[in-house]
Formats: C-alpha cells, structure tokens, sequence
C-alpha cells in the first residue's frame, strides 16, 4: 500500500483502545438517566435510571473500591451526595451539603472528595470554587478560587485534578491553591452545551459532549471517536477501569501545524500497524492474504497502511511530530492494529 508522506503522518493522530477489555465509561443524564459509553465507537447503552428527577444531577466522581457518588440539587436546592449502584442506576443517600452551585466532583488516590461550586448560585456563570466534602457528615471546606467559571467538569490524575473548561478549553487545578492554569491557551477545543470529562488509570483522557472525544494533557488537542449514539445533557462522567488497561494514543498538537503522537498500552517490543481513510465513515474486512485477516476495521474502503512501528519494551512510543495539513481535518479517519494480538483501536476522525 502507498500513500504520500503528510498522509503518514495523519497515522499518528488516533485514540486506542482495546475493544475486549472491559473498559467503559459511565454517563449520568441531568434527569438521573445512567448509561455506558463504549470507549471504543461512542455506542451507548442506558443501564437505568436513579428514581431521582424533580431536581438535577450534577458532578459524579469514582473512589478507590469502585464505588460512585454523584450530586443532586439546583441552584434554590443545595446539593446532596448520593451513591449510585452502577449495574442498576439505583441512588442512596449520603450526606447533604451547604453548596447551591455544585458542577462537578473527583476523588484523589487517598478518596479525598473535592467539587467544583459556582460561588455566586443561584445566579449562573460566575466564578468557580474548589472545595473538599466530608463524605461522613457533607460538611465541606473551601479551598480557594479556580479563576474559571462555566466549568462542568473535573476528575484526578497525576498529583492535578483535571477539568475541561466550556469555552477555554483543557485546565489543571492546583488540589492546594485550587488555582486553574490554561494547558494550552491558543486552544479552545469542541464547545458543548454540558461537558463531562474522566481519565482512566493509564492517564488517558476522555472529553464527552454530543461525542466522544480523547484529549491529550500536554497540549488540550482533541481528535473525535465519534458521536454519541444517545443524545442528552450529561452531568460528568466516569471511567470504569476493566480486567485489562486499554492501548491508548492521543494526539500532540493540530492540523495545519507540527503534530505527533504517544501510545501505551500496546504489546511490549511488538509492531503495530496505524492504518488512515479519508470521506465518511465505513467498515472494511482485511482480506485473506494480509496480517489478522477477516479483522473488521472502522474505516471505509479507501483504507491505506500508512505504517507499521514497533513499540518500545513497556508497549508504548512516541512519534512526530510531523507537518499535518490543514485538509485533514474532518477528512481523515484513523485506526490501527496491534499485529501481535490483532486488536484493533477505536476509529478516530481528526477534528482539529
């Protein structure tokens, strides 16, 4: 197979994951609708609902035993703590908490919950506060002034809590200061009307709005798996780690501009074939003669190999970066294969 040399270089912009892995992600509608998410195509499946409507659900967060609490409240309401059961969406009551403008939750590693509060509820938009909650007694503590506001989103990961503000894009958030800093300010990324972000044990992140997205934190950059299968407004989300950590890549930096990419989760010291189409959407059987024949690929049939790379000892790499032009953005799909255990990864559109 042949394909010009930028269009390589569009091989490396794709988010991976193992679609035998048992990884998904956990949504919760505002109205107390909670469905997976398939991290590997956007598919979503409704799981059940929390029996709680008549205010909305908000900030859900994952502690270390697996267990998953979510807010519920309205700006005349102040927010309670429920945890909600993830094989049936049914919600108990935890604690009740003195916060009107409650938007998201996390926990760190030692499940040390902190929320996100919008300081002036019941009116909208003003500035954004950290706090932390005593799960015990829903008293909370105030931490300090985001410097954000309109943000919807927050999880932990690497010693920084997380967030994807609307409008600003990708932010980290001192857990002592709760001061925000912009990771990339020349990028703002998709804008939805809600939000919901989560990363998994790997560090991979994933951004939700109308679509599934994968954010690489060093740069904000966002590449589209593809659009959610159920649309609604989602009050955050979480990652449910499976039996095997998902292969992941995300990409570094944009098109029309110097890109690259990183990967983990691959077989270690193994090659991985990246693989690209253009135009819509398709799906397209690797025929007999070729490696993991019969294996079906989310790309159309003008699919093209554009490269196959060895990872490196620990089944990661890093490749780029590499002039990306500006026509392949919302024109290039991208998928690869991992040709030691031939599984394939999500499908990805470059979208920025």
């Amino acid at each position: 197979m042949q394909c010009p040399s930028y269009l390589i270089a569009c091989t490396l912009l794709l988010g991976m994951a193992s679609p035998t892995s048992g990884q998904e992600i956990l949504i919760l509608g505002l109205g107390g609708d909670l469905h997976s998410v398939d991290i590997n195509s956007g598919e979503t499946s409704l799981i059940g609902n929390t029996g709680l409507s008549h205010l909305s659900w908000t900030g859900m967060a994952r502690n270390s035993q697996g267990e998953i609490y979510a807010a519920f409240g309205d700006f005349l309401t102040p927010y309670s703590i429920y945890e909600i059961n993830p094989a049936n969406a049914q919600a108990t009551f935890v604690a009740q908490t003195d916060l009107f403008g409650l938007s998201a939750l996390a926990f760190d590693p030692s499940d040390r919950l902190f929320a996100l509060n919008d300081r002036t509820a019941p009116q909208s938009g003003r500035p954004m506060d950290l706090y932390s909650i005593d799960l015990a007694t829903g008293g909370t503590s105030l931490i300090g002034d985001t410097g954000l506001r309109n943000t919807l989103t927050l999880d932990f990961y690497g010693g920084w809590l997380w967030c994807y503000n609307l409008g600003n894009g990708l932010h980290r958030i001192n857990p002592t200061t709760g001061l925000a800093t912009d990771v990339n300010p020349q990028f703002r990324g998709p804008i939805g009307s809600t939000s919901s972000l989560c990363i998994n044990s790997e560090g991979t992140t994933y951004y939700i709005d109308g679509g599934l997205w994968m954010v690489d934190k060093e740069t904000g950059s966002c590449s589209l798996v593809d659009f959610l299968s159920v649309s609604g407004f989602w009050g955050e989300a979480v990652f449910v780690d499976g039996p095997t950590p998902p292969h992941s890549l995300w990409i570094v930096g944009q098109a029309a501009g110097p890109a690259g990419a990183k990967i983990t989760g691959v077989t270690p010291g193994g090659p991985v074939a990246l693989m690209w189409s253009d135009g819509p959407a398709g799906t397209t059987v690797l025929p007999v003669g070729f490696p993991c024949a019969g294996i079906a690929l989310s790309l159309s049939p003008s699919i093209r190999l554009g490269a196959v790379i060895s990872a490196n000892s620990v089944g990661e790499f890093e490749l780029g970066p590499k002039l990306l032009p500006a026509s392949a953005r919302g024109n290039i799909r991208l998928q690869a294969l991992d040709l030691s255990t031939c599984k394939t990864t999500n499908p990805v559109l470059i979208a920025f």
